[in-house]
């Protein structure tokens, strides 16, 4: 929901300044969403494999997911279909918001109950 939130405000912030500005912040910040999940998918399978078999998966899949990103963006950066700025921005806000949600969620699980 956060990530939702974020993405159609920051969007929203760049329309107001120019069309380009907005997709290419839209187009970043979806980027940074598929490498947020894409993360959390590899390190949800590394926990369920033996210790070797996790090292060199989480690895590969580390690798794998920066070299990915950075094509993309790369791509759309090269060919001129996204000034470099906008998809930029995009990306560190998702991923931004996706490391603010795993630090408020685990200080939900910290918290000490109401029941004690």
């Amino acid at each position: 929901m956060a990530h939702a939130f974020a993405g159609i405000g920051g969007t929203a912030i760049a329309l107001l300044m120019k069309n380009s500005i907005a997709i290419g912040f839209a187009v970043g910040y979806i980027i940074g969403v598929i490498n947020a999940l894409w993360l959390f998918r590899t390190a949800a399978k590394g926990v369920t494999l033996k210790p070797v078999k996790a090292g060199r998966h989480v690895a590969f899949h580390y690798y794998l997911r920066f070299f990915t990103t950075a094509a993309a963006l790369g791509m759309l950066i090269y060919f001129r279909l996204l000034s470099p700025w906008s998809p930029v921005a995009g990306l560190s806000a998702a991923l931004l918001v996706s490391a603010g949600v795993m630090i408020y969620s685990g200080m939900a699980v910290l918290r000490p109950s109401d029941a004690a």
